[in-house]
């Protein structure tokens, strides 16, 4: 009788008894153990420049990790929307791809050497 092979990457793999967790809370409700510290800087009682000094780094990192995420979102969709261009427009018509590929390749290497 032949034993049943299931593919690598099956929903019906079993792990029960395969690795176990590093650590298990022994709680249903671990949100309830937890005890937080309360916050070191009372805010209420700091001026202005202090504020300003602790705020304004933070401010400074998230402005510039949005920015970096938005060019690699726009740079992703417009890398896809010109590659639908190119499967649209050029469907059937090799050569005139090959032309607009060989025309940006001068531009490139002409625009190096004006640099």
């Amino acid at each position: 009788m032949k034993k049943e092979v299931l593919p690598r990457f099956s929903p019906n793999v079993s792990f029960v008894g395969t690795v176990q967790p590093v650590f298990k809370w022994n709680s249903a409700t671990p949100w309830v153990e937890m005890q937080l510290s309360p916050p070191t800087v009372d805010l209420s009682s700091m001026k202005r420049l202090e504020l300003f000094n602790l705020v304004f780094p933070k401010v400074l990192w998230l402005i510039i990790l949005i920015r970096v995420t938005g060019y690699c979102v726009k740079n992703y969709f417009m890398v896809n929307r010109q590659a639908v261009k190119r499967t649209t427009t050029y469907a059937g018509k090799h050569s005139a791809f090959s032309a607009e590929l060989a025309a940006t390749e001068m531009l490139k290497a002409s625009s190096k050497k004006g640099d």
